[in-house]
């Protein structure tokens, strides 16, 4: 008979990143290893993603939408494999059994209560697409970029531009690149 053997520890895949002066990118690890093509969050990698968002935000609203004021105020970007509509797999993790899991619907309301999230940049579905995620108080908006997959035809790559205006306002600009292209 086999001697049972605990589950190893798995690397932590989530992480933040310098993508440019004064924007910060997020990497988060949607993958839920209960199986099925749907992702979800952790509540563990939830809680460090909302300590991440406060310690690199000017300012952000509380759970109840109260304006609290500290950190510093980069831009940031979050990147994960799933979009806000395929992170729905709420089965318990095998590796983390008695940690609740967290939809899409929950990381875009956490994401909507820090106005200095610019985008959210996922893939998954194989679909060039981008979703506005609105709010009543306009700061508290951002985009999702959907992006298809190298293994697509056509072969696209997508660069994001965060640009500055100069007038208090951002711009993105998410150019599609044709590998074959001249």
């Amino acid at each position: 008979m086999a001697e049972a053997r605990p589950i190893a520890a798995l690397p932590m895949c989530y992480y933040t990143f310098d993508l440019a002066d004064g924007v910060l990118g997020i990497s988060l690890d949607t993958t839920n290893r209960a199986g099925f093509a749907v992702g979800s969050l952790g509540t563990g990698q939830l809680n460090r993603l909302e300590s991440v968002l406060e310690a690199h935000s000017g300012h952000w609203y509380d759970s109840d939408g109260t304006l609290v004021r500290g950190g510093s105020g980069s831009r940031l970007v979050v990147f994960s494999h799933h979009t806000s509509g395929t992170v729905g797999n709420l089965l318990p993790d095998p590796y983390h059994p008695f940690e609740g899991r967290h939809s899409g619907d929950e990381l875009v309301a956490l994401l909507q209560r820090f106005p200095n999230v610019v985008a959210w940049a996922n893939g998954h579905t194989h679909a060039n697409q981008i979703i506005p995620h609105g709010h009543a108080i306009p700061e508290r908006s951002f985009w999702e970029i959907n992006t298809a997959s190298h293994v697509d035809y056509p072969h696209h790559a997508r660069i994001i531009e965060v640009a500055d205006n100069q007038d208090g306002t951002l711009s993105l600009f998410t150019t599609l690149i044709g590998s074959a292209a001249p």
